[in-house]
């Protein structure tokens, strides 16, 4: 509620109408903003806005006893949102939220808030470890930095010695070692000791996401002049360049974004065919050999909405109320992020600022199943580990709006659940799953 509201409140004149808001507005049972609750909140606001408007005529004095009663109801809603219920200082299973404004888990069934570490991560990326409890990011401070925490012990992180600029990075399978691009090399850390141990030169590559491939020998990276380069961890080199039909402008994106198979045998690649906004590329490559096994370009608006006569993602512009202003490959380009159904048989591609909403693809016949619309930028994704559910970071609707995390069902594609992400901008958060 702001000052403008406040002031209209101050003219009313009937105290049951005041009580009414402070009753709508009296949320000190709540542990947090809640997408249901943050809806019935709107609801009644407006509601009792418009009624308002109808019933102005009454007597002044009974405003001096009701404006205790809806300044009561007014501090309740700021204590509730600023101030949850104690949460406990280590994060367990759920879906987790890094950005500016700390990390924060919350239930993959209902979207609320289970915890929150307040350990700001600027523009980060982040990825857990294998054992679920060993979180690796990179963020903004002054510059760019690489931290290891084990999120049960949120207090005890530990900042990687070593790098200028660290940003992407990408893992080894069991988590001991992470390959970060730091400027014109990709330098190699052991995370347990937190410390760089070898550097690969990578002379004229641009900063974008990386990818370790199944063998845990080799390095993927994306140019935007159409290169698919590889790198040997082991040898600490560059070992091949592979010509692909994806481009995208210098110095804003990497062409393309990449996935494994499950069984690790196939590379999908989602990208840009030279235009943010133009056709979209896919390509299939064998992981042992890197021949291409298939290729397509897709019109991403053809194929169905998906959206049962509504809009399943733009739902929440219309139910959720905006009280404040959030994962990997948050960057200018085609599509921003992709994610691949456990069964390999679909993948689900962000479309940015390209885009609207959540362009989805049949791996068998590289076609375009539909396309999840939203009024809002669809950055970041994630799916659940049964790959029932589609978890998303979208960016709010106006300059003074509050970005969502989206739960959508996989299967009917209607709107599971939402949540407001406050204090982070959405194309600047990385979203994770912890198991």
């Amino acid at each position: 509620m702001n000052r403008r509201d406040f002031d209209e409140l101050r003219g009313e004149r009937d105290e049951a109408e005041l009580a009414g808001v402070a009753s709508a507005l009296d949320v000190s049972r709540e542990r947090g903003p809640r997408a249901d609750f943050l809806a019935r909140l709107r609801a009644d606001v407006e509601g009792e806005s418009y009624q308002r408007r109808a019933r102005r005529a009454r007597a002044w004095p009974s405003f001096r006893r009701a404006v205790p009663i809806a300044l009561a109801g007014l501090l309740a809603l700021v204590a509730a949102i600023g101030y949850p219920a104690s949460l406990p200082t280590g994060i367990d299973r759920g879906l987790l939220v890094a950005s500016a404004s700390g990390f924060v888990a919350y239930d993959p069934a209902t979207l609320q808030e289970r915890a929150r570490v307040t350990v700001g991560a600027p523009k980060p990326w982040a990825m857990l470890g294998p054992d679920g409890n060993t979180l690796v990011f990179t963020f903004e401070q002054f510059t760019r930095v690489m931290r290891v925490l084990d999120i049960r012990q949120p207090s005890e992180f530990r900042t990687v010695a070593g790098l200028q600029s660290p940003y992407q990075f990408a893992l080894s399978k069991d988590g001991a070692r992470a390959y970060v691009r730091d400027g014109a090399a990709i330098k190699i850390v052991d995370v347990g000791k937190a410390t760089v141990i070898g550097a690969i030169p990578t002379p004229g590559v641009e900063d974008s996401p990386v990818y370790l491939a199944p063998d845990d020998h080799r390095l993927f990276q994306f140019t935007p002049d159409g290169q698919l380069i590889v790198f040997d961890v082991e040898d600490g080199k560059e070992m091949r360049r592979v010509k692909v039909d994806l481009t995208d402008t210098p110095g804003l994106s990497a062409s393309a974004r990449l996935v494994f198979s499950p069984d690790g045998s196939r590379v999908y690649a989602v990208g840009s065919e030279g235009s943010p906004s133009g056709m979209v590329g896919v390509l299939v490559l064998d992981t042992a050999s890197l021949a291409v096994v298939a290729e397509k370009s897709l019109d991403p608006n053809s194929g169905p909405s998906l959206s049962h006569n509504s809009d399943p993602l733009a739902e929440l512009d219309r139910a959720i109320a905006s009280l404040g202003f959030v994962a990997e490959a948050k960057e200018f380009g085609t599509v921003t992020q992709i994610a691949l159904s456990p069964d390999g048989r679909t993948l689900y591609a962000a479309r940015g600022a390209a885009g609207e909403g959540i362009l989805l693809i049949d791996t068998q016949r590289l076609e375009v199943i539909g396309r999840m619309q939203s009024t809002r930028t669809v950055y970041a994704l994630q799916l659940s580990p049964d790959g029932n559910r589609v978890f998303a970071v979208a960016s709010p609707t106006g300059l003074l709006g509050s970005a969502q995390l989206l739960a959508v069902d996989a299967r009917t594609f209607g709107l599971a659940a939402t949540a407001s992400i406050r204090g982070a901008s959405a194309d600047e958060a990385a979203l994770l799953y912890k198991p």
